[in-house]
C-alpha cells in the first residue's frame, strides 16, 4: 500500500502532483478488473434465471456501471493538468480517440456514435480537453439508450467549437442550472456518482473555454463547448 508523506521540505505542488499520480494509477487497476467483471456479468443468460437471480444479476450489472462511472471520474479529476499547461491541441486526432474510446459503451447502450471533425488546433490542454469530451460523451451514451449521439467540430463567429448532440430524454427546465453541480444527479437511475459535468465546468473555466447548454425534455440536449480562436495546425 503506497502512502503520502508530507513534510516541510516538499513543496506543495509536489505534493499535489504526486497524489494526482497516485489516484490516477489507483483508478486505472481498478477500472481494469471491474471491466472484466462487468463483461462477465453481461454475458450472463438472464432469461434462463429465476426471477429472483434475474433480478440480482441486473442489480450487479447496474452496481458495476456505477462504480466504473465513479471511478472514471476519479480517473479525469486526477489526471487534470496545471491551468498553465497549454499548447496547440489538434482536434481531429482527439475526437477520434474519444470516439474509439466509447464506441463499445455505446453498442452496449444500443446509441449510435459518430464523430464528424475536421481539422483545427486551439491553445488548450490536452488531458483536460480529452477529460471535457469524454464526460459529456459518456453522459450523453447514458441519457440516450436506444439512440444517438454525434460528436461535432464546427466554426461560429471566428472560433471552434465542439458539440455533443443526443436524442436523448433532455433536461427540465429548472434543472438546467444545477446539472453542473458536484455530485447532481437529474435521474433517480443515473449511475456513477455525478461528478461529470462538474469536471467539464472546473475545466472549461481553467482553460478559458465557454461551455453552452441547450435541453429540451424528451427531446434531447447539446452541450456546445466555445474553445476560442484556431490556430495553426500542429
Amino acid at each position: 500500500m503506497s502512502h503520502l508523506q508530507h513534510s516541510p521540505s516538499q513543496p506543495l505542488q509536489a505534493i499535489v502532483t504526486d497524489l494526482r499520480r497516485k489516484m490516477a494509477g489507483t483508478g486505472h487497476d481498478l477500472m481494469q478488473p471491474l471491466q472484466v467483471v462487468s463483461h462477465a456479468l453481461r454475458r450472463m443468460d438472464g432469461s434462463s434465471l429465476a426471477g429472483g437471480d434475474r433480478m440480482w444479476l441486473e442489480a450487479a450489472i447496474a452496481q458495476a456501471d456505477r462504480i466504473a462511472g465513479g471511478l472514471s471520474d476519479l480517473i479525469a479529476h486526477s489526471v487534470a493538468a496545471p491551468e498553465g499547461d497549454l499548447r496547440p491541441v489538434a482536434l481531429r486526432p482527439l475526437l477520434n480517440e474519444v470516439a474509439k474510446a466509447w464506441s463499445a459503451t455505446a453498442a452496449t447502450q444500443n446509441v449510435r456514435l459518430s464523430v464528424v471533425t475536421a481539422n483545427g488546433s486551439i491553445i488548450s490542454n490536452h488531458q483536460r480537453l480529452r477529460s471535457i469530451v469524454d464526460n459529456l460523451v459518456v453522459n450523453a451514451i447514458k441519457y440516450s439508450p436506444d439512440g444517438r449521439v454525434v460528436v461535432g467540430l464546427r466554426r461560429r463567429a471566428g472560433q471552434l467549437v465542439v458539440d455533443v448532440v443526443d436524442n436523448g430524454c433532455g433536461i427540465a427546465d429548472d434543472d438546467l442550472e444545477r446539472v453542473f453541480a458536484a455530485f447532481c444527479q437529474v435521474s433517480s437511475a443515473a449511475q456513477g456518482i455525478g461528478l461529470g459535468l462538474s469536471l467539464v465546468r472546473d475545466h472549461c473555466t481553467a482553460l478559458g473555454h465557454r461551455i453552452e447548454l441547450k435541453s429540451q425534455f424528451g427531446r434531447g440536449s447539446r452541450f456546445s463547448v466555445y474553445l476560442g480562436t484556431p490556430v495553426a495546425d500542429s
